[in-house]
């Protein structure tokens, strides 16, 4: 394996990498750079999928998706409310119907 030292194509100076970034900032000039990887297809789109799987866990964990699910939770509960009533309503008047 070959190791390459990364300089800034502007001013440049080395440019550190930590992690598994994609996006790499100059210290010096604070230009911002996309490191481009040799993937294949297949890696490209397990790497999609987990960005947006990544998304969609912060989303879940926001106040805004619990918000949505007590909302939809309360009409949920509003509506079995309202039919229960019916029905009630319903199993009512057969029986007074039905003492004539």
């Amino acid at each position: 394996m070959e190791i390459k030292e990364l300089k800034c194509p502007v001013c440049g100076a080395p440019l550190n990498t930590c992690g598994d970034t994609d996006i790499i900032t100059c210290d010096y000039c604070k230009s911002c750079f996309l490191l481009e990887k040799n993937l294949t297809s297949g890696e490209r789109i397990i790497k999609a999928i987990g960005k947006e799987i990544n998304k969609a866990m912060k989303y879940m964990n926001s106040d805004e998706y619990k918000e949505v699910v007590h909302r939809n939770n309360k009409m949920a509960a509003t509506i079995l409310l309202i039919t229960l009533g019916i029905i009630i309503a319903i199993f009512f008047l057969i029986l007074l119907l039905s003492y004539k």
